[in-house]
């Protein structure tokens, strides 16, 4: 969509402006307000360095220096990176047009961001494009936007590959370091580790108490039995994992994407499966209708059949109330895994191999119904 950035300022108030996607959360809008100082903020974000690396640069013959009436053109594209993991690349169009910077840029090798900075100038900044995509089942970020002072002119766009960098934060990177590491599985030894940072689940009892079934008082120091040796970096992969094993069981059964998005039902009890297992499911861009086992089975017959659920997945706790809806519509049933037989392959890294397709092309309107026979 096209976009644009107002950002003004009175003697005792300022403001930013950015036209945007909808979705576009909070700290996504201040990279997209970054004026030659990404770098800056995302090492901010991630508290750890940010590297540049070159992944090609064309450039003009330089026949005279750098000048208005003879400007040294480079189409170039490169990759910022973070913990070795990519979190952004930038492809540029850059003219230089004074010999200062065209010193700068293709002698001393500056980087884009850290020109502006060694100049000491705050550049033109015009947002012209920002959009929103998913891709091989990845949420990306994008947008186009120029950047000017005297001696440069910047066209640069850049894409944020997967927009769970900004939900995750160092979690994100810190699955990519585990698994290059080969300390798959390992506990982080910091005594007051960072909101984003791996934890375990005990240490937040509410979500404790959501993912275990159990009621615990979400202001006391309880712990919820096997919870201890799970960090949210380790439950995010699990999700990943899961997230292909229902593309490869599903894919099959799934109806033309002509009719929208296709509707999952889940029957099941909470806890930490049934949560891995809905979050999955999620990832494929499905509606997920839950059920619980004590709704009445003919009522949920109907319901099935009026949000034209394609399949249910069901706790094998509750096989037979499973068929007996699946026998009355003529929809597959298809049992989830045993929670002890959910885990993360040793070798498994969906971000350094393929990456898990989605079963409809976008997310759905409404990705979760709940069912009340009331």
């Amino acid at each position: 969509m096209a976009a644009k950035s107002l950002d003004f300022f009175s003697n005792t108030s300022t403001s930013v402006e950015i036209t945007c996607p909808d979705d576009t959360t909070g700290i996504e809008r201040i990279m997209l307000a970054a004026q030659g100082d990404l770098q800056r903020l995302l090492s901010s974000f991630f508290a750890r360095p940010i590297s540049v690396e070159r992944v090609y640069a064309d450039t003009s013959p330089r026949l005279a220096p750098a000048s208005p009436d003879h400007p040294i053109t480079q189409k170039r594209q490169v990759q910022l990176k973070c913990a070795s993991r990519i979190v952004c690349i930038a492809t540029s169009f850059v003219a230089l047009t004074s010999p200062e910077c065209e010193r700068l840029f293709l002698d001393e090798k500056f980087a884009i961001g850290q020109l502006f900075r060694q100049l000491r100038v705050a550049p033109k900044f015009t947002l012209l494009k920002v959009e929103t995509r998913a891709v091989d089942g990845k949420r990306e970020l994008e947008r186009t936007y120029r950047l000017e002072t005297a001696g440069i002119s910047c066209d640069i766009t850049e894409v944020f590959p997967d927009r769970d960098m900004f939900v995750l934060g160092r979690a994100w990177l810190d699955d990519a370091e585990l698994l290059n590491n080969g300390h798959e599985g390992k506990q982080s030894s910091v005594v007051q580790p960072p909101i984003d940072a791996p934890q375990t689940l005990a240490a937040a009892a509410t979500l404790s108490s959501i993912l275990y079934g159990r009621d615990v008082d979400p202001l006391s120091e309880q712990k919820a039995n096997g919870a201890s040796d799970i960090s949210y970096a380790h439950f995010s992969k699990l999700v990943e994992v899961q997230s292909f094993v229902w593309y490869d069981r599903l894919s099959s059964l799934l109806p033309p994407k002509s009719i929208g998005a296709p509707v999952v039902a889940v029957l099941g009890d909470s806890g930490l499966h049934s949560t891995v297992t809905t979050m999955a499911l999620l990832r494929l861009n499905v509606t997920v209708f839950f059920l619980t086992p004590s709704d009445p089975i003919a009522p949920l017959a109907y319901e099935l059949a009026a949000r034209r659920v394609f399949a249910v997945v069901y706790d094998r706790r509750y096989a037979d109330t499973a068929r007996s809806v699946a026998d009355k519509l003529s929809i597959p049933v298809v049992a989830q895994e045993d929670a002890e037989d959910a885990k993360v392959p040793a070798k498994f890294s969906p971000w350094h191999g393929k990456r898990c397709k989605t079963l409809y092309d976008t997310p759905p309107a409404i990705p979760i119904i709940v069912y009340n026979p009331n």
